[in-house]
C-alpha cells in the first residue's frame, strides 16, 4: 500500500521526516485534509481525488492473505483490488469523469493519464504569450488570489539562448508581470514549447515536472495550487 522511502531529491530533501513518514497512502491521492489543504480545498481539486474507501478495500484484501507470503511486500492498491475481482474504480472517484490526480512517489512509473497529457499537449490552442497572458490576467479573480495564495516565477527556456523569465502574483497585486520576484514562493522552469501547454491547462504541471518537462523549486505545495487553479479557470484561458 505505501511505497518505500523515495531518495529523488525533489521530494526527499525538503521534506525529510514527511517523506519518511508516507505510510498508509494510497499512489492516486486520496480526499483527506491533507489533500484539501494542498489543493487548496476547491471542488476541482476535489474532483480528480478518490474516496478512503479503497485503502479500506485494499487492506482488507491484504489482511486476509497468509501473512508469510504478504509480509514486506509493496502492494498498490489498485493492483491488489483487481487481483481480488474488483472491475469498477469508477465507485471510488469522486468524479468518475475527471482526471485522477497522481501522488508522484514511485519512480520511473508511467502513469496514463500523464501519456494521454502529452499526446493532448501536442494539440494545444494556437496563441503566442502575449494572447496567453492577457488571458490568464483576465480570468485572475479575487477567489484565484485566495486559492494560490502564492507568487510564481516562471523561466522559459529558448532553443535559441533568449529565455525570458515572468512571475503571476497571486499573492497581493493578482497581476503578471515580466522579470522576476523577489517574493516569489515557487520557480518554475519550462522549455518554449511546453509552456503554453501547461499554462493553457493542456498539460498538467505536476504530469510535466514527473515527465522531466518542468523544474519545481521552492514550495511544493503551492506549486501544486496553481495546477489546481490553472485547471479552474482554464476554459477562459482556450475559449
Amino acid at each position: 500500500m505505501s511505497p518505500p522511502l523515495l531518495m529523488e531529491p525533489q521530494w526527499f530533501a525538503p521534506h525529510v521526516a514527511y517523506t519518511m513518514a508516507k505510510y498508509g497512502m494510497s499512489i492516486t491521492l486520496i480526499w483527506t485534509a491533507a489533500a484539501d489543504m494542498l489543493t487548496g480545498g476547491t471542488e476541482e481539486g476535489r474532483k480528480g481525488a478518490r474516496f478512503p474507501s479503497i485503502m479500506a478495500d485494499a487492506a482488507y484484501a491484504v489482511l486476509s492473505r497468509n501473512s508469510r507470503e504478504s509480509t514486506g511486500n509493496f502492494f498498490m492498491d489498485d493492483e491488489v483490488l483487481k487481483a481480488e475481482g474488483v472491475t469498477n474504480f469508477d465507485q471510488y472517484a469522486v468524479d468518475p469523469k475527471a482526471d485522477l490526480f497522481i501522488d508522484f512517489f514511485v519512480p520511473g512509473a508511467e502513469y496514463a493519464a500523464v501519456k494521454q497529457q502529452k499526446k493532448s499537449s501536442k494539440n494545444a490552442p494556437k496563441m503566442n504569450e502575449a494572447d496567453l497572458f492577457q488571458k490568464i490576467q483576465k480570468a485572475i479573480t479575487p477567489e484565484s488570489i485566495k486559492l494560490a495564495g502564492a507568487i510564481y516565477n516562471f523561466t522559459i527556456k529558448s532553443s535559441k539562448g533568449d529565455d525570458k523569465i515572468f512571475h503571476i502574483d497571486l499573492k497581493e497585486t493578482g497581476k503578471l508581470g515580466n522579470g522576476p520576484s523577489e517574493k516569489a514562493d515557487v520557480h518554475f522552469e519550462m522549455a518554449e514549447e511546453d509552456f503554453i501547454p501547461i499554462l493553457s491547462g493542456q498539460l498538467s504541471s505536476m504530469n510535466a515536472f514527473v515527465g522531466k518537462k518542468l523544474k519545481i523549486k521552492g514550495d511544493l505545495s503551492k506549486a501544486m495550487k496553481l495546477d489546481t487553479l490553472i485547471k479552474a479557470i482554464s476554459k477562459k484561458i482556450v475559449s
